[in-house]
């Protein structure tokens, strides 16, 4: 159980960190003098890291309902997210994937034996 709530809370917070991390990028990049070089492609990685939080994000839902797919969905977008803004997203990258990990690991939750019985009149 204690896995399960560790999943939940890395992957949560590597969704809700790579969010800021990448409208922190789509914010300042503007912010540079008109023609700089690379500009475009710093705007790329910032859409790019803010749609896989937001992927990250809902596999974090999908783990929390007891899922692998979230799991799963968590560790590819940690994955693609250090491949896409590395300096950037390399903090909610390392989260997401450790994440990852421990929902695939631990797997469904299993119903407490107290609230499994059903209560006879």
């Amino acid at each position: 159980m204690a896995v399960r709530i560790l999943a939940l809370v890395l992957g949560l917070a590597g969704g809700l960190l790579g969010l800021f991390c990448g409208v922190d990028l789509l914010i300042t990049c503007p912010l540079r003098p008109a023609g700089a070089e690379g500009m475009r492609e710093l705007m790329g990685r910032g859409y790019a890291a803010s749609l896989l939080s937001i992927a990250a994000i809902v596999g974090w839902v999908l783990a929390a309902g007891g899922l692998k797919l979230g799991g799963r969905l968590m560790l590819i977008a940690g994955i693609l997210g250090l491949i896409v803004a590395f300096p950037v997203y390399l903090v909610p990258g390392a989260l997401l994937i450790v994440g990852g990990v421990l929902t695939l690991v631990a797997g469904k939750p299993q119903p407490e034996s107290g609230q499994a019985r059903s209560r006879e009149p």
